[in-house]
């Protein structure tokens, strides 16, 4: 077959000589398929998501409550970004961390990772803090059009809405 990208061209070779070869084939902690045919080879595949309607989006925080009482957290700015695997959020501080959805949770696969400056500003602190605390307890998630709600174990609500990519 014959490829006008050349690039692709090479990897379709390469991918083929591996799999006719004598190929090793092993799964990382994410559930990533790694095909080895010796050093120069390596590939990686992964998993199609299923029905993962959070990759590749990006979420502000605009609410947090239990119900009865709501706090406006709009004025902090901070977002969460959705890829297929990982999490990265922003308010005073970064953060990351890895997830797998599991039926209507979103479950934490690594330890959260953040910065740690200090912040003056009391709603990016509440929101990071709580955003943080959320995510840690692999919260319940509803998606209604632009809107994801995440509720955690203790039933605490954050509401967010769809927003750009920075």
């Amino acid at each position: 077959m014959l490829c006008a990208d050349q690039e692709l061209m090479t990897i379709e070779q390469n991918l083929t000589k591996a799999l006719s070869g004598e190929a090793t084939y092993e799964f990382d902690y994410n559930n990533n398929l790694i095909i080895k045919n010796g050093e120069e080879n390596q590939f990686k595949f992964r998993p199609a998501p299923a029905n993962n309607l959070l990759i590749d989006t990006t979420w502000r925080l605009e609410t947090k409550g239990n119900g009865a009482v709501w706090t406006d957290l709009s004025k902090a700015n901070a977002k969460l970004t959705f890829s297929d695997t990982h999490i990265s959020g922003r308010a005073c501080n970064g953060l990351g961390v890895d997830y797998r959805l599991e039926d209507n949770k979103i479950v934490m696969t690594g330890s959260m990772i953040s910065t740690l400056m200090y912040c003056e500003d009391e709603n990016l602190m509440d929101a990071e803090s709580t955003i943080s605390q959320v995510l840690q307890s692999n919260p319940e998630y509803k998606l209604a059009g632009d809107t994801l709600t995440l509720i955690s174990t203790e039933g605490l609500q954050l509401k967010f809405s769809r927003s750009e990519a920075e």
